[in-house]
């Protein structure tokens, strides 16, 4: 049997790390063609701000919800 999991992966080139959001597994299962719903990315996205802005520095600060939002990708991934 899968899990299928998504996150956000972020890169916050200021402080050079990259930065996930929290994991969410989506689907269980032996299901084909199965994608993370968008109200599932949507519930993903306060643990990347949080985590994002944790990172954050002075010298480079929390570059906004939108920003982060707009540069990050959408990872999915199985395990068995």
């Amino acid at each position: 049997m899968s899990d299928y999991y998504c996150w956000y992966q972020y890169y916050f080139a200021g402080v050079h790390k990259s930065i996930k959001s929290d994991e969410l597994r989506y689907a269980q299962g032996h299901v084909h063609g199965v994608q993370p719903t968008a109200q599932q990315w949507e519930g993903l996205q306060p643990s990347l701000y949080a985590n994002v802005e944790a990172a954050a520095t002075a010298a480079h600060p929390y570059p906004g919800n939108a920003t982060v939002l707009a540069a990050a990708e959408k990872k999915t991934r199985s395990a068995h």
